[in-house]
């Protein structure tokens, strides 16, 4: 009996062991593009998407457009653009993505005034296992038919005349750990239709995020062991 049960607890021991030191693996987060149109009833439009980095990592995985055109004004809202690039990649514990759009030109709604343009729209995302940092450089913005300053600071807010919204360096703390910087955001009748960008998401979780399961199945193994001894102490004690 005193035979059996030692070794119970000690196969008890070395599976926890076993279980606990499993490796947690890291997982990668990346997207760009370098448009995307929501209009209602018509669902999103995109264009330069690079698609979701895989969960291993790897890359970069761009797109490269010469130029590139959605929606209209018939349907509400539509831009123009020249060259796009897009780019993200997942190495070593670090992930970087961007999104670059030249030329921005956006079409504007049947009954509404605003104007959208500027020369060049960029964002970029990294992360690695100390966390996200996110950034958007445009030239010549103008909106609404005035010049902007851009500040360089997140989430920077104007309004038209009509109350439409503009946010410049659009910067989104996903719960996935992840991090979205769209370079503009330009929302309509309360975001019912909505223009993103240049935008770009970085995320990584790993080892460095995570207690680490040597130390816990090293501890676990240590008290599981120490009953063994213990059991096998008291039964010594009796026979005595």
């Amino acid at each position: 009996m005193k035979f059996r049960l030692n070794a119970m607890l000690a196969l008890f021991a070395t599976v926890a062991i076993l279980v606990l030191a499993r490796p947690v693996r890291a997982q990668y987060i990346g997207d760009a593009y370098g448009l995307n149109l929501n209009l209602v009833g018509l669902g999103l439009l995109t264009a330069g998407d690079t698609g979701a980095l895989p969960s291993s990592g790897g890359g970069p995985f761009t797109e490269h457009l010469l130029s590139a055109s959605l929606g209209s004004a018939t349907l509400g809202l539509g831009a123009t653009t020249g060259v796009i690039d897009t780019s993200t990649q997942g190495i070593g514990g670090v992930v970087n993505s961007s999104a670059t759009v030249n030329g921005l030109n956006v079409i504007p709604p049947l009954l509404s005034s605003i104007q959208l343009s500027a020369t060049t729209i960029t964002s970029q995302a990294t992360a690695n296992s100390g966390g996200t940092s996110g950034s958007s450089t445009i030239t010549n913005l103008v909106f609404g038919n005035v010049a902007i300053n851009v500040t360089g600071a997140a989430n920077q807010t104007v309004v038209d005349a009509l109350g439409n919204t503009l946010i410049i360096n659009q910067q989104i703390h996903n719960a996935n750990g992840s991090l979205t910087v769209n370079a503009l955001d330009l929302q309509l009748l309360g975001s019912v239709v909505s223009l993103k960008v240049s935008s770009s998401t970085a995320g990584y979780t790993g080892l460095a995020s995570t207690p680490e399961p040597g130390s816990m199945a090293l501890l676990t193994g240590a008290l599981i062991t120490g009953g063994v001894f213990t059991v096998r102490r008291r039964r010594k004690s009796m026979r005595k």
